[in-house]
């Protein structure tokens, strides 16, 4: 509650100035959403007389783990770790699939980048971290997307043959790009599709 007449301050640590000024209402008092960490107490000023009294209790706020950024960022593939950009020592860290699922142990943080899993499925990744004794925890920034790997087809016709032999592939799924790749020179594709959902050619081959 609250007395009309009279001016309450919020605390943090007994240290002046005080975080927050509220005139008194006669009804119960909000200074507010705190996001220091410490001992919080609250004054009341009488604001003619300024003579003042402390209220019973305080409240002590435990500080969150800092929030880190995610990485890799984007749409990735399965098998991708997924990893924090930085962490702190004293801190554990969960990997988190669609905000509901926890995978694997807690993860220590170290003081530095910290891998925290294998993304094994596909769905939506992100990491939530906390102090074991207060149990405060921090979500942290961004999420990763784990896409499915595409399926495998036969590139056709299979064997040997003559050049001018027109290359395809079984089959193809919407939303890939098939790159057809020689000598495993992977950076330099002889020909690109994009799946359709059916077979595909990617035309005549002359290079041996």
């Amino acid at each position: 509650g609250s007395q009309v007449g009279y001016t309450y301050e919020l605390y943090n640590n007994s240290y002046f100035p005080p975080l927050s000024t509220v005139t008194g209402t006669g009804q119960p008092l909000s200074f507010g959403l705190q996001n220091l960490s410490g001992t919080y107490k609250v004054r009341a000023i009488n604001q003619l007389t300024q003579c003042f009294s402390w209220m019973h209790d305080s409240i002590t706020l435990y500080p969150r783990p800092i929030a880190y950024d995610v990485v890799p960022t984007g749409p990735v593939c399965l098998g991708t770790t997924i990893t924090l950009e930085n962490s702190q020592t004293g801190v554990l860290y969960q990997l988190l699939k669609d905000n509901m699922y926890q995978l694997g142990s807690p993860v220590a943080g170290t003081g530095a980048p910290l891998p925290i899993g294998v993304a094994q499925q596909t769905g939506t990744y992100n990491v939530i971290a906390w102090y074991p004794d207060t149990q405060c925890s921090e979500l942290m920034n961004g999420t990763v997307e784990v896409l499915p790997a595409p399926a495998i087809y036969t590139i056709t016709p299979p064997g040997t043959h003559c050049a001018g032999t027109v290359v395809g592939i079984s089959g193809t799924q919407q939303g890939f790009e098939y790159r057809l790749i020689r000598n495993n020179l992977m950076s330099t594709p002889v020909a690109i599709i994009y799946g359709n959902g059916s077979m595909m050619n990617f035309g005549p081959m002359y290079l041996p």
